[in-house]
């Protein structure tokens, strides 16, 4: 499962020029919850993010998940040198999401 996910944030990035975020999660569980948090703020700050429901299980997690993903930016913090940081910084951007026919449940709604 690693590889995989491994290979689509590759093709992902590269696709995207290092400017899309990819994030896979397997099922809105105790899973899909922790590969979420394990991923979602490093590939937040791409920009745009890819959230790939495809053949999620279900379960009932969401709402977490919604609640996350629907924060928008409220400002931007620009220092006297270097460039401007959005806030707040788990904010995301433009975003997809990609289901098919073995998406399930709670996955469908979140979609």
């Amino acid at each position: 499962y690693r590889d995989l996910v491994r290979l689509r944030t590759g093709v992902v990035a590269q696709t995207g020029g290092g400017r899309v975020g990819y994030l896979h999660l397997p099922d809105m569980e105790r899973t899909g919850y922790s590969e979420f948090w394990r991923h979602y703020a490093q590939e937040v700050r791409k920009g745009a993010l890819l959230v790939d429901l495809r053949g999620n299980l279900g379960g009932n997690i969401s709402e977490l998940i919604l609640a996350k993903l629907a924060q928008r930016p409220l400002a931007w913090d620009v220092p006297r040198r270097g460039r401007a940081v959005v806030y707040p910084s788990h904010a995301s951007g433009p975003l997809v999401v990609l289901v098919d026919e073995n998406t399930g449940s709670d996955a469908e709604l979140a979609a």
